[in-house]
């Protein structure tokens, strides 16, 4: 069985059922697969207080940190977005942030592969994450998927 780890900024949600279709169905489509066992890793980037109240961002803090949309395990971590800086604080933030939350996942679902959904800022988080925990990563871009292969395993740890 391959243990996929999808990770996506562009997933839906219920304040935002629209947003990141073409993504649901890539991944519904893969869970759908029989010898495939997956979970999504769907981040919120949030701004600091007092900006993350805005009409913008307060139904995305209002999400659950975790649940199941259409049958899949969805954890939504929030992370640190900053407005205004074009996004490029926000691949190293997810990392931050998903660090400690992979490395708690792992124990019960040891993935093989990091799925990221989108190219950015997903993809060189995820890059940075595969390094991390020794896996390959596979980053789709405008409907094309680029494999990222020869994670170096992380030594053990005396």
């Amino acid at each position: 069985m391959l243990r996929v780890l999808t990770l996506s900024t562009l997933f839906p949600d219920a304040s935002r059922p629209n947003f990141g279709v073409f993504v649901e169905r890539q991944t519904l489509g893969l869970a759908a697969h029989p010898g495939v066992d997956l979970r999504v890793v769907a981040p919120l980037g949030i701004p600091p207080w007092p900006l993350a109240r805005h009409g913008h961002y307060a139904p995305l803090a209002a999400l659950p940190e975790r649940e199941t949309w259409k049958g899949l395990d969805i954890r939504r971590p929030r992370f640190l977005a900053l407005p205004g800086t074009g996004g490029r604080f926000h691949a190293g933030s997810l990392v931050r942030r998903l660090v400690p939350l992979l490395t708690a996942l792992r124990r019960d679902f040891a993935f093989d592969v990091i799925d990221a959904e989108f190219f950015f800022p997903d993809g060189p988080a995820a890059v940075a994450l595969g390094r991390h925990f020794g896996v390959p990563v596979s980053i789709k871009r405008a409907g094309r998927t680029s494999i990222i292969g020869g994670a170096r395993p992380r030594p053990p740890r005396r």
